[in-house]
């Protein structure tokens, strides 16, 4: 009988797959429009990176097309406290 070793994935490893599994599944959601699957896939990537602006402002944009822009000026100001250096947010804002 023949044994198989399975490879494990360091720790660090799999968390970084894991941000881009969920990073991408909320792109393509978002692009398909299913905002509120492309909304939890985002929260879902950063979990494992923390607070990264571009997914904060597709998060926004998110609840913006949702209608729901009390949702959209929060995290798109949590968006601005960390990069107060985007002008398209402050508009949008």
């Amino acid at each position: 009988m023949r044994s198989e070793t399975r490879q494990e994935i360091p720790f660090v490893e799999a968390e970084k797959e894991n941000f881009w599994l969920y990073y991408y599944l909320g792109k393509a959601s978002q692009e398909t429009g299913l905002l509120e699957e492309a909304i939890s896939c985002y929260q879902k990537a950063l979990t494992h990176k923390g607070n990264v602006v571009e997914i904060l402002n597709s998060i926004g944009e998110c609840y913006i097309n949702l209608g729901d822009h009390k949702q959209a000026l929060r995290v798109l100001q949590k968006s601005l406290e960390i990069n107060p250096n985007q002008e398209k947010i402050k508009r949008i804002i």
